[in-house]
């Protein structure tokens, strides 16, 4: 009994910490599930190759099909109950199934292993099943009324019986095979005995090759993490932080499953899946998002006129929103990139509709509104509102991060920024062709962010000046990269290509992002940027007297600082840092003063003044908050 006590601690102890680490990985990669169980099996598989197997040397007990026969149920139980989410399953719904193995292990337990189970034990498992199904029906409730309150409307699909009923039958399937799976290994320990460190490396090590099949998906998320913020660990040796959570929850899981191993051991399968429910009634409390994406959202943004919501995500995909008149209503879902979605630009409504999206996929699109009929089949999956792709830029190397349309004065002008380090300016002739203009290494670490001024008139014929000679504006961008570098850069008529006007170096850490204000006045330049390194600064110069630029910081240090954003006048400035969004404006003295610090899932009707990517914000909570100020 003691060492069952003891085998329990480690249960909780491990499970509990894993739920953590789980969560830090999920919350803003929650489609991280295959590389998180491949890890898992991973680690603990080759634990067991060192300290079970003795570098193949220990001998083993069970018979290889046995454990195959194990790991095969354990494969369908798996891959049919995700699957069945694609039969129109509510979640809701989907859990309560899942909730259904400790009905399932008590019936099967009665019929095949002809046991008797006392009142009290069978009392137990009904009044657990009950918590779990009214705790699921709690949650999806919840969820309604906030979908309610905030006045969200999505275009669902329409209820198909047939495919629903296959749905069900496949998650009774997954639940008897599940129940099954236990009872066969509860009958193999009493066949060959108890041996819990040979189950446990056998039954992680033989699924190994299975995760072939979803290799690509693995893959995809490891390049992810890799781009994760840097955790310094001593001196200049450090990893991106989501493997160091990946790692924790590996080392945490592997005490977890190892402790419940040692306990199908001692007690008997339906013991153990009172355990594994009491979880299952935790998770069932995790919130759900509005946008229907599936992954992490990176970008929001509204068009010129703030009526149409633009979001895109790493489900690859791109969702657009009516959010006129104090409504959320999609209406359109555009897929046409191969990878994640990083950014997207409206351009100004002189040149109609049109949304440039940018991927890891190493691809521009851009995409316009039209009423035509025959439209490629990837251009809208909502049957609502039609985009299709009018133009394809492939011709960057690594992922592009950043893409942002040049003031409606330059014409239709798209500037692209990538993690090979170089900047395309796509530019269209008006007759359906673009030129194309590319900047080689910008910043050769890569590029993370783009910023066009404002179109504004030369005030002096002087050639030194700042403004330029010609009489027409003059072309400016900014951009930032991991180089630690902001660049302002600068187009030379007489040239007829672009030039580095100057660069800023006052962060010492990657420059997540920038942003050139909208100013209305002719003799100032301002530009705003933040750090990984948890700096935001706001750089100033004025044009009549001085091509310097004068920094100065904005609050102290930002926690997961991501994206800055000014008002259409130029005067407010939002920071998104973490899980907030904080407004900052200028006072007399010259100093930035926060005005207030919304909580990000606060949502405000009417259309934002400050039109914001909150990265963060909407990586977390999958809900674009709309803010007045």
């Amino acid at each position: 009994m003691k060492h069952v006590i003891q085998t329990i601690f480690l249960i909780f102890l491990g499970c509990c910490s894993n739920v953590i680490f789980l969560e830090l990985i999920v919350r803003p990669y929650p489609g991280s599930g295959n590389i998180i169980t491949f890890a898992q099996f991973l680690f603990i598989a080759i634990e067991g190759f060192f300290n079970y197997f003795k570098w193949g040397s220990a001998k083993r007990v069970v018979p290889i099909k046995d454990y195959t026969i194990m790991v095969v149920m354990f494969f369908l139980v798996s891959v049919i109950n995700n699957y069945a989410l694609n039969f129109n399953i509510p979640m809701p719904l989907h859990m309560i199934f899942r909730s259904g193995s400790l009905i399932a292990n008590l019936v099967l337990g009665m019929i095949i292993l002809k046991r008797r189970y006392s009142l009290r034990q069978i009392l137990s498992v009904l009044l657990i099943t009950f918590g779990i199904v009214l705790s699921t029906y709690a949650s999806s409730q919840s969820f309604n009324k906030e979908k309610a309150k905030k006045n969200i409307q999505i275009d669902e699909p329409k209820p198909d019986i047939v495919r629903w009923t296959i749905g069900i039958i496949m998650l009774v399937f997954a639940l008897i095979v599940s129940a099954i799976m236990g009872i066969y290994q509860e009958t193999l320990y009493a066949k060959y005995g108890k041996h819990p460190q040979e189950a446990l490396f056998y039954s992680h090590l033989l699924p190994l090759p299975l995760f072939g099949f979803v290799g690509k998906d693995i893959y995809h998320h490891a390049q992810l993490f890799n781009q994760s913020t840097w955790l310094p660990i001593f001196s200049n040796v450090g990893v991106p932080i989501m493997w160091a959570y990946l790692f924790c929850n590996m080392l945490t899981q592997y005490f977890c499953i190892r402790s419940v191993f040692i306990l199908t051991t001692e007690c008997s399968s339906l013991i153990i899946v009172f355990k594994k429910e009491v979880f299952v009634i935790k998770m069932t409390q995790i919130n759900a998002v509005d946008t229907g994406h599936e992954e992490l959202i990176h970008d929001a943004q509204l068009d010129y006129y703030g009526i149409r919501l633009a979001t895109c995500s790493s489900d690859k995909s791109i969702k657009i929103f009516d959010v006129s008149n104090n409504q959320q209503r999609l209406i359109a879902e555009l897929k046409g990139h191969e990878g994640p979605v990083w950014q997207l630009s409206w351009s100004h409504p002189t040149f109609g509709s049109l949304l440039a999206s940018c991927s890891y996929d190493r691809k521009v699109l851009i995409w316009k509104e039209t009423t035509s009929s025959g439209l490629p089949p990837q251009s809208n999956t909502t049957g609502g509102t039609q985009y299709s792709v009018i133009y394809e830029y492939d011709k960057h190397t690594s992922s592009v991060n950043t893409v942002a349309w040049a003031p409606y004065e330059y014409g239709l002008m798209l500037a692209c920024g990538s993690s090979d380090g170089s900047i395309s300016i796509l530019s269209s002739t008006g007759d359906g062709r673009w030129t194309v203009k590319k900047i080689n290494d910008c910043h050769p670490p890569g590029v993370n962010a783009l910023s066009w001024a404002p179109a504004v008139l030369p005030q002096s014929s002087d050639e030194t000046g700042v403004q330029g000679i010609t009489g027409e504006p003059v072309k400016r961008f900014v951009s930032a990269g991991c180089d630690c570098l902001v660049r302002i850069w600068k187009f030379r008529e007489q040239d007829d290509g672009w030039i580095e006007e100057t660069h800023l170096d006052q962060h010492n850490d990657w420059v997540r992002d920038v942003a050139w204000a909208p100013t209305f006045s002719f003799h100032k330049d301002k530009i705003a940027s933040c750090s990984q390194d948890g700096h935001v600064y706001v750089f100033t110069r004025d044009t009549r007297s001085s091509t310097n630029w004068e920094c100065i910081q904005i609050g102290t240090h930002f926690n997961d600082v991501w994206s800055v954003s000014w008002s259409l006048t130029g005067d407010i400035l939002a920071v998104a840092a973490a899980d907030k969004v904080s407004l900052w404006k200028v006072g007399l003295d010259g100093k930035y003063q926060c005005l207030t610090t919304p909580h990000t899932s606060a949502s405000s009707a009417g259309s934002p003044s400050v039109n914001s990517t909150m990265d963060s914000a909407a990586g977390e909570t999958g809900n674009i908050p709309l803010m007045a100020t």
